[in-house]
């Protein structure tokens, strides 16, 4: 499971990178655009119990594809955490399968709500990408 953690990681940096400086809203002044996605806020949305809650979510509610083909590899799921913690925009970034592209979003779509993303104290819509891997 170390791996996820990296690959989280790096996911979440080469994304803030993108983000333009001149694209930030006037977060200071309390004025935050409905439309605005941050993609690295000064604090990152939280799963209710941290990354071993996570963990321990998406193991028991992975579902490896029954049949006599072999699934295997990472589905990487793209959401946006709102400001009140539940997860919209859910995708397929990256994917392996059907079968395993569907189960991934299928765990997106149980997740309990997070705990949303602050720019100075001010919680913001947070683009995340999460790695689910299939490795039976």
């Amino acid at each position: 499971m170390r791996l996820i953690d990296l690959y989280f990681l790096l996911i979440v940096v080469s994304l803030g990178c993108e983000q333009e400086l001149n694209e930030l809203p006037d977060i200071a002044n309390g004025s935050v655009d409905n439309t605005f996605v941050c993609v690295l806020p000064e604090i990152m949305p939280q799963f209710p119990g941290g990354l071993t809650s996570l963990k321990t979510f998406i193991k028991e509610n992975l579902e490896y594809p029954s049949g006599s083909e072999c699934y295997e590899g990472t589905v990487f799921v793209g959401f946006v955490v709102n400001e009140h913690g539940s997860l919209t925009d859910i995708n397929v970034v990256k994917g392996v399968c059907d079968l395993c592209d569907k189960n991934s979003i299928e765990i997106c779509r149980k997740m309990p709500r997070w705990i949303p993303g602050e720019m100075n104290n001010i919680p913001v819509k947070t683009k995340m990408i999460l790695p689910i891997r299939f490795n039976p």
